[in-house]
């Protein structure tokens, strides 16, 4: 899928591949490290091991957002019977306030 968003850029989203993991990673990381100090626990997204993102690519629950060749986002969508969950969004900070969490 392409989506255009206010004529900033073209954003792809695809399922995440198994050699993304460390960039998906390091996204979530950046997210969810700003936010963590006005939670009342740590967020479970900061604690997630390469293994566990891997296994939920291999699952086809992992998508990014790219622009260009660069990966600026991430989420989680998993089917719970005919209800769509999605969870773990997050954007990579330069992207931010560009609506790409919105697609």
């Amino acid at each position: 899928m392409v989506y255009t968003i206010f004529n900033y850029a073209e954003v792809l989203i695809r399922r995440a591949e198994l050699g993304e993991v460390e960039e998906i990673k390091s996204i979530i990381k950046e997210a969810y490290t700003g936010i963590k100090t006005k939670l009342t626990r740590t967020p479970g997204a900061l604690s997630e091991s390469l293994d566990k993102i891997a296994r939920q690519i291999q699952m086809g629950n992992v998508f990014v957002a790219i622009i260009g060749n660069q990966i600026v986002g991430t989420m989680r969508v998993k089917l719970q019977g005919p209800v769509g969950i999605i969870s773990r969004v997050a954007v990579a900070k330069k992207f931010r306030n560009r609506r790409i969490g919105t697609v």
